[in-house]
């Protein structure tokens, strides 16, 4: 299903069979809309670990196509769980917060 202004362009389609469920939301700003259309990934990421904490069985991947990493030229990306003991990260993830 497709959004512009907030209405839908088209009608909900079934992707396929999967063992998996869920929903995969892609998040483009609409500058006719929106006043700030740049987000802080670090405030993304906060909020989105926080709610994957407090609903038990979310999933969360926060992918920041915006930039990517220098050598390996892949997108920012973090995942959020309540599965596992702490959120996992992508590499590039984790030696940013070690550098912190």
């Amino acid at each position: 299903m497709d959004f512009s202004c907030g209405l839908p362009t088209s009608d909900l389609r079934q992707a396929g069979t999967s063992k998996r469920r869920g929903t995969k939301v892609h998040f483009l700003p609409d500058k006719s809309i929106m006043t700030a259309t740049e987000f802080n990934y670090d405030t993304l990421a906060q909020r989105l670990r926080e709610m994957a904490f407090l609903n038990k069985g979310l999933e969360i991947t926060l992918t920041d196509e915006r930039t990517a990493d220098p050598k390996t030229g892949e997108a920012r990306r973090a995942e959020f769980s309540t599965r596992a003991a702490s959120p996992s990260s992508s590499a590039s993830e984790s030696r940013q917060a070690g550098a912190a």
